[in-house]
């Protein structure tokens, strides 16, 4: 076959590539907009896109086990916590049964600036303002969000001991405070 009989079937198998011209004696044809440069810097971009979104849900799915209602052991104190689809979760506390619950924060686990972050907002406390607590990721052994600015707490953790009970610990200056288990309804 002759090199102007590849070019003519070359160019009929592809006829929405447009010809950039003759490469080492073969017909050469790229996409519009797409050039070499162009196609790497695109393709190189969805890996990165997809690599960070995979890493941002595994992140979030480590803390899976929140999801649902927990109960303070001897009390009538509530916290709920639901799936806020791949980047966190959102919850909020609350005391009492029936038609007597008193909402006293609303919580939300996310993702800022690829950490995760709880954010506690308590009506009655810092003026209503949302306060933020960073993940501790060197520990392994529980969920430690911190935030050494905020006067009380400075430290919000939360350990799984079994996959129905959880243990809370709420800290302050030279880790004083106190501990509480939640135990799933």
């Amino acid at each position: 076959m002759s090199r102007s009989e590849r070019q003519r079937i070359g160019s009929m198998k592809y006829p929405h590539q447009k010809q950039t011209g003759l490469k080492n004696g073969v017909l050469a044809t790229a996409r519009p907009g797409w050039s070499g440069s162009e196609w790497c810097w695109k393709f190189s971009l969805l890996i990165w896109l997809g690599l960070f979104l995979s890493c941002s849900a595994a992140k979030t799915e480590r803390l899976d086990f929140l999801t649902g209602t927990w109960k303070v052991s001897g009390k009538e104190q509530y916290e709920v916590w639901e799936k806020n689809g791949k980047r966190g979760f959102r919850g909020y506390a609350y005391r009492g049964t029936g038609a007597e619950q008193q909402i006293t924060e609303r919580l939300e686990i996310r993702l800022r600036n690829g950490r995760l972050v709880y954010e506690a907002t308590v009506p009655d406390q810092n003026e209503g303002a949302t306060i933020r607590f960073s993940l501790n990721e060197a520990l392994t052994d529980r969920f430690s969000f911190e935030n050494a600015q905020h006067d009380f707490p400075k430290k919000i953790q939360y350990r799984l001991l079994t996959a129905d009970r959880i243990e809370v610990t709420v800290l302050g200056e030279a880790g004083k405070g106190f501990s509480y288990i939640q135990e799933r309804e």
